[in-house]
């Protein structure tokens, strides 16, 4: 039995406190773009076997892919997968 989720990672840009004196806005370089990108892992707790796939989104047109992927990973067993009540798992294309 494996137990499957998804984590988002990407860059988010931090800005930290600067010196300057008082009542002076410090001046420095700010990032508005945001990359990221969705990883899509299956544990199994007792035999520690695992699977991840990595894909640039969460949606309903994702989790096909990854369940597709995870069937070619064990072509060879009968795996049950448990999955959460994410919108992306319950859309009605899913096999």
């Amino acid at each position: 039995m494996f137990s499957q989720d998804e984590s988002r990672f990407g860059l988010l840009t931090v800005r930290r406190r600067r010196l300057t004196a008082w009542g002076i806005q410090p001046v420095g370089p700010v990032q508005h773009v945001f990359e990221w990108f969705y990883v899509y892992g299956a544990v199994a707790p007792v035999t520690g076997e695992r699977f991840f796939l990595e894909l640039p989104s969460l949606h309903a047109d994702m989790c096909p892919l990854c369940l597709d992927a995870f069937a070619q990973a064990f072509p060879d067993s009968v795996n049950i997968l448990l999955l959460d009540h994410s919108g992306a798992h319950t859309a009605p294309r899913l096999r």
